[in-house]
């Protein structure tokens, strides 16, 4: 698909609440370039990569050159057990954040998200996220710098790539949060409660329900 600089619209009156991706990639080797996917609050995923076979043959393999997303209701980019490599990708306003990369349902097979590009522009404070637990350098490289830096990783065991929402510093030692929750949850969970700690808010946080910040005596 070359847009050839054009830009996809999803409808206003898009078919339901959150239901279809704008673009959807289940087959083969595909190419999509020079265009922009505009999608909205009832959209899923701007361009959504997926295979869903565990050891196919014919894996998904997506390359995007040149690809902007805007304003979809998930992410702009799912990589669901597919390889897939971004060249110079520019996203924003996607309400989960920029990329995730996961393995498909009913697909052990890993994913694979190569992110290059001195273009690569993804305005989400989420940038590129994985749910999969240790995942190798396979899953997410590239040569851009949002992902030859050190992850972020929640209580959970997600690893993030994006912005910091929150850093602890012990002993002149910081490590960089994705939430304000992660955070607090790491200070709590330290053995040594005497060594003084400080969280520093990196961006705007909404708290709902109590904050508690446990350091013992």
């Amino acid at each position: 698909l070359n847009g050839n600089e054009n830009t996809i619209y999803a409808s206003a009156g898009w078919n339901g609440t959150n239901k279809s991706h704008v673009l959807r990639i289940t087959d083969g080797t595909v190419t999509i370039q020079n265009v922009t996917i505009v999608g909205n609050e009832d959209t899923k995923s701007g361009i959504l990569a997926w295979d869903g076979t565990t050891g196919d043959a014919t894996r998904v393999d997506l390359t995007l050159d040149k690809v902007t997303v805007q304003n979809c209701g998930n992410a702009a980019l799912q990589v669901n057990s597919a390889t897939v490599t971004a060249n110079n990708l520019k996203t924003s306003g996607n309400a989960w954040g920029a990329v995730n990369v996961d393995r498909a349902s009913n697909n052990d097979d890993l994913p694979s998200f190569t992110l290059n590009g001195e273009g690569t522009a993804l305005q989400e404070p989420t940038k590129v996220w994985t749910e999969i637990q240790d995942p190798t350098e396979d899953v997410i490289k590239g040569d851009s710098s949002i992902v030859t830096g050190t992850p972020m990783t929640d209580t959970n065991g997600h690893t993030y790539y994006g912005d910091a929402i929150a850093s602890v510093t012990v002993s002149e030692t910081t490590t960089d949060y994705a939430t304000l929750a992660d955070a607090i949850a790491a200070v709590n969970g330290m053995e040594d409660k005497k060594t003084p700690v400080t969280i520093t808010l990196q961006a705007d946080a909404t708290i709902n329900g109590s904050l508690t910040l446990s350091r013992g005596n």
